[in-house]
């Protein structure tokens, strides 16, 4: 877990995940280890998605790499949006 990137609170369980230095970076939902998942490609997907507001042009595509997260995730097949639950 020391390896893991800090998670920065963005509303009630949903956090924006502090790496990479450079890019998109993920919004993940952190209720428990078990119920954790991938929320958003970046802040603008996640902000269209839960607040149901137009996703902008230069909203990411695809998830930036998150790790540690990532595999904890993988542990319980939910690193994928379209899968999750």
């Amino acid at each position: 877990m020391a390896q893991a990137p800090t998670l920065f609170p963005i509303c009630s369980h949903r956090f924006l995940v502090s790496l990479p230095a450079e890019g998109p970076r993920a919004v993940l939902s952190v209720w428990q280890a078990v119920d954790s998942i991938f929320y958003g490609n970046d802040l603008a997907d996640y902000l269209a998605t839960e607040f149901g507001i137009d996703r902008p042009d230069w909203a990411a595509d695809e998830p930036p790499r998150v790790p540690v997260w990532e595999d904890l995730f993988d542990l319980f097949g939910e690193w994928n949006t379209d899968e999750a639950t």
